[in-house]
This record gives structure tokens, sequence and C-alpha cells, in this order.
């Protein structure tokens, strides 16, 4: 559900910054960076726009989502 996927991008900038994202202006930017990178991922999937990627379940798009967000936040 939406709140969980919230959480999981929390969690991965959290262990990223090492920081609480939710307790700083530059951590709600992490926030909304990520959230727009994988949204964007998502988008672009159900558009056809990646087909060098799988069309699969979730699952088939864990590492892509994993190497998206670290890439979207830098380490502190």
């Amino acid at each position: 559900n939406a709140e969980r996927a919230f959480e999981i991008l929390v969690d991965v900038i959290a262990k990223q910054t090492g920081v609480a994202p939710l307790k700083t202006p530059d951590g709600w930017i992490d926030i909304a960076a990520l959230w727009a990178a994988v949204h964007g991922y998502a988008h672009l999937l159900i558009g056809k726009k990646l087909s060098m990627f799988p069309a699969g379940d979730f699952d088939e798009h864990n590492e892509v989502i994993k190497q998206i967000a670290l890439r979207s936040v830098p380490k502190h």
C-alpha cells in the first residue's frame, strides 16, 4: 500500500544519509527526489517506455529500484 511504500522510501534515505529524513528540510527534499524518481520509473514502465527492463511484477524490479534510490539520494 501507499503508506508502506512511503515508509520504505524514508528508510532507504535514512540508511543512505544517516539522518532521519522526516526531521530535516534536506530530508524532505531527499524524500521528494526519491519519490519522484521511483514514480517516474513506474510511469515509464506502465507506458512501455523502458523496454530494456522486464515488464514483470514488482519483485523483478527490486534491483533497478534499489539503484535508482541509491543514485537519487547522495550520502551525506
